[in-house]
């Protein structure tokens, strides 16, 4: 089981690294903006973080396995469309289609979430000095800002698959074409 979760870890990690550099880069600078300012760092502030995670995990941990399920189960011509669709590059001598990006995109979410929600929920047992309680927080705070981030990359890459819109918000529609 782990080493499948390394594969995917891998493939997304191949696919996605410009994304994830910045998105990345991005989580560590707001964080640290946030964490560095004036807060008093104890045991309240921790579980009061603690909880809003597991809680805030939880409901994207379901949203996410949703909209995994649908990209899934649906079937429709644009759907096909992107299982045709190969992306530049190889990993393994494995072409990736487009569809497979997005697949890859949202299981890597659900078991980084599922990875954080179990973080989150056994970190309380543990006894952190405020050091150590300084750098838990950044490194989880960090980690479900990634997340988050993450997500709504893949959200707006399902978005522009399903609406058949390119990146630069080029209408690729053939019906609109095939009107005119």
């Amino acid at each position: 089981m782990l080493l499948n979760n390394l594969i995917l870890i891998f493939e997304f990690v191949y696919l996605k690294w410009k994304a994830l550099l910045g998105n990345i880069i991005l989580s560590i600078v707001l964080c640290s903006l946030v964490l560095f300012t004036n807060v008093k760092f104890d045991n309240s502030l921790f579980e009061k973080l603690t909880s809003n995670s597991i809680n805030l995990l939880g409901v994207l941990l379901g949203f996410t396995a949703s909209i995994f399920t649908v990209i899934l189960t649906i079937d429709n011509d644009v759907i096909k469309e992107s299982k045709r669709k190969i992306l530049e590059g190889r990993f393994y001598n494995r072409e990736f289609t487009l569809y497979d990006s997005l697949v890859i995109n949202f299981a890597f979410l659900i078991i980084l979430q599922g990875f954080l929600l179990i973080i989150n929920f056994i970190s309380p047992i543990f006894n952190f000095n405020k050091d150590g309680l300084k750098f838990y927080l950044l490194v989880d705070l960090v980690l479900i800002t990634l997340m988050i981030l993450l997500l709504v990359n893949a959200i707006l890459e399902f978005y522009f698959i399903i609406t058949k819109k390119s990146n630069n918000g080029n209408e690729q529609n053939n019906s609109t074409q095939s009107r005119q």
